[in-house]
């Protein structure tokens, strides 16, 4: 029987726990199909009392053709049970290995009283999310599904028709990725009053206080699995905002929107269009969906002949600013660990420590070195140009490739007058190794004072096609912000040497007196260190 749940959610008032007797008949509403609530009958089995704040759980057996043929489902959570004509609260949770359809209810009470502690007793099992994942592969859903403390259970399926607005029994979706590409947890409206509703009856993340984009959704099929009976259902569009995710479910409203983050995914190859999507901002949960997302253009663009990958993510803020950054990879889990790194990068810019940072948007472009274009350091070799004591260098790097003959390089690297007669060190390596050393050298540089200061050291990556070649002696030098006096007169050193500040000047261990950089067309990997007082020709690392 379909049921007018907007008539009836104006009618019914809701019945306390200890009001639902043992035996007691009541019916519940949910979409097994479509977009419409069925109806299915309850029996009350008895409750279950909580151990913290007094909370308590109703059991309940499911009666009718629809629920027992299914038992209880995935995406289920939040159905709404009613006693007579007055609500009881959310189907919610249910049990491991049972051969009949039962549940627990999670009383609507405990639902609107957000600062609940109660949590699920032993032998309690919420009931597993259902998802819509459309364009998704099932690589980077694994990735989602053991990154976050949900457990989430996607089904596929992509964005259909749903009613426009949410009223219980109907689908409720927490939208996670938009656009492109869909992601979505999906169960029911609970309970609505005016433009307030509460659903699932149990947390999705339990995040507490959030700002989440919520749908309407309709269900393809609910299937009836021996394990694990689940709806396969579409998300439909963004009609409010899940604001609160806690134990005993989410509260929301429709028709106050959620922000999202604009991501934009150039893909390598030319002419085809980017991918345009709209992540849930959290702290905890955007860096692990641009992962999830970037990870997933491996299935897409990438395949058993990629061999080598990089990525230039751009980051703007509100006030204009930009920061941008270049990461390379290789080997078949490029874009996996691409998308970690990326995913480090967004995870520091929100949750800088020294205050908010709210970024507008996030931009990656992708690009494919030619093939066989990944290089490792074989050696470096150091002559003095027209002699060893004049001012410059001259430093050979030859580099090897996964197929083809090897790379040569020169370079001639000029020395300060003076400076030639003086202990010298040669650093060559790439933009790992060179960045290790950097904070090594002047560790207070990189330790930020400022909100513009800490995005500084967050995005001061080293591009992953360069190798990079520096002339150091062992006098201290002044570091600011990047910046560097070397050679300090000795009375500055001990001025400076007494107070350093954090992120503001350091004194580093020694200085660079000459710098050099090779530019390949792929990522280098290789490092060294050379003293330069040791023979000269033919140094291998």
């Amino acid at each position: 029987m379909i049921i007018s749940t907007l008539c009836l959610a104006m009618a019914l008032s809701s019945i306390p726990v200890d009001e639902a007797p043992v035996g007691a008949r009541g019916w519940g509403l949910t979409v097994f199909q479509g977009t419409r609530p069925d109806t299915f009958g309850v029996e009350v089995i008895g409750t279950l009392r909580g151990s913290v704040v007094g909370e308590s759980r109703v059991l309940v057996r499911l009666t009718g053709e629809l629920a027992e043929s299914t038992g209880v489902a995935a995406g289920m959570s939040g159905s709404p049970v009613y006693v007579g004509d007055r609500l009881l609260g959310a189907l919610a949770s249910t049990f491991a290995n049972v051969t009949e359809p039962v549940g627990m209810v999670t009383p609507i009470a405990a639902m609107l009283r957000p600062d609940s502690t109660w949590t699920v007793p032993p032998g309690g099992l919420p009931l597993p999310m259902t998802g819509s994942s459309l364009g998704f592969e099932t690589d980077a859903l694994r990735t989602l599904s053991t990154g976050l403390p949900a457990d989430i259970s996607f089904t596929g399926g992509s964005r259909g028709d749903a009613p426009a607005g949410l009223e219980p029994g109907h689908v409720a979706a927490a939208v996670l990725v938009d656009g492109d590409w869909s992601l979505s947890i999906l169960g029911t409206v609970t309970w609505r009053s005016g433009d307030q509703v509460a659903a699932f009856g149990h947390q999705l993340f339990g995040f507490g206080p959030v700002e989440l984009p919520l749908a309407s959704g309709s269900v393809i099929a609910t299937v009836a699995n021996r394990a694990l009976p689940f709806k396969m259902t579409n998300a439909g569009s963004v009609v409010g905002s899940v604001t609160y995710d806690g134990p005993n479910g989410v509260l929301g409203y429709v028709g106050r929107m959620a922000p999202t983050l604009p991501l934009t995914i150039a893909p390598p190859r030319p002419n085809a269009p980017a991918l345009n999507l709209r992540l849930a901002i959290h702290p905890l949960l955007t860096p692990l969906l641009l992962r999830v997302c970037v990870q997933n253009c491996g299935g897409l663009w990438g395949g058993a002949g990629v061999t080598a990958t990089s990525a230039r993510m751009t980051v703007r803020f509100a006030d204009g600013s930009s920061r941008d950054v270049e990461r390379a990879a290789s080997g078949s889990g490029a874009f996996s660990q691409l998308s970690e790194e990326l995913a480090r990068l967004i995870d520091g810019v929100l949750n800088c420590p020294l205050g908010r940072v709210a970024p507008e948007s996030v931009s990656i472009s992708f690009s494919a070195p030619p093939d066989h274009g990944v290089y490792y350091l074989e050696s470096v070799a150091v002559n003095g140009g027209r002699g060893f004591a004049d001012e410059e260098r001259s430093v050979t790097v030859r580099f090897l490739r996964r197929e083809g003959g090897p790379v040569v390089r020169t370079v001639h690297m000029a020395l300060p007058p003076g400076t030639a007669e003086r202990r010298l060190l040669l650093q060559a390596g790439d933009a790992a190794s060179v960045a290790q050393w950097e904070r090594e050298r002047a560790a207070l540089s990189y330790m930020p004072n400022s909100v513009e200061h800490y995005l500084d050291v967050l995005f001061s990556i080293r591009r992953p096609d360069r190798f990079y070649l520096r002339i150091l002696t062992d006098d201290r030098g002044w570091s600011r912000r990047g910046g560097e006096v070397t050679r300090l007169p000795p009375s500055m050193t001990r001025i400076l040497g007494r107070s350093p500040q954090r992120g503001l000047h350091d004194l580093t261990t020694v200085s660079v007196v000459s710098t050099a950089e090779i530019t390949l067309d792929g990522p280098v990997y290789g490092s060294a260190i050379i003293d330069l007082a040791a023979p000269k020709e033919g140094l291998v690392p």
